[in-house]
């Protein structure tokens, strides 16, 4: 097994393409060497982007990832905008404004 090696990993901000639509916080891991890296978006549970969310982001990229580890809960309370996706998802399954968001970023 060849054990590649982390070059980058920061926290960074997703903009939606409508400016006033806000954006998302993100945590993302680049692995070592030269890109283009096929990528992986990962959602997290309903604790939010926290350490296990991150050290899911790292393993990836040291498979050969580019990792982005999305916080849907960085644009408000953790209890609305679990609403707000709950109900998008239920509402719209896939059209909804969480499935948007990411496809926009």
């Amino acid at each position: 097994m060849i054990e590649r090696i982390i070059e980058r990993a920061e926290n960074v901000k997703i903009h939606h393409a409508n400016p006033s639509a806000g954006s998302f916080d993100a945590y993302r891991v680049l692995p070592a060497g030269e890109g283009p890296f096929p990528g992986v978006v990962i959602i997290h549970e309903a604790f939010g982007l926290n350490d296990n969310i991150r050290d899911i982001a790292h393993r990836f990229a040291s498979e050969g990832y580019a990792s982005l580890a999305v916080d849907l809960f960085s644009r408000g309370n953790r209890a609305v905008c679990m609403i707000r996706v709950f109900y998008g998802i239920l509402l719209r399954p896939l059209d909804n404004s969480t499935v948007a968001d990411l496809r926009a970023a």
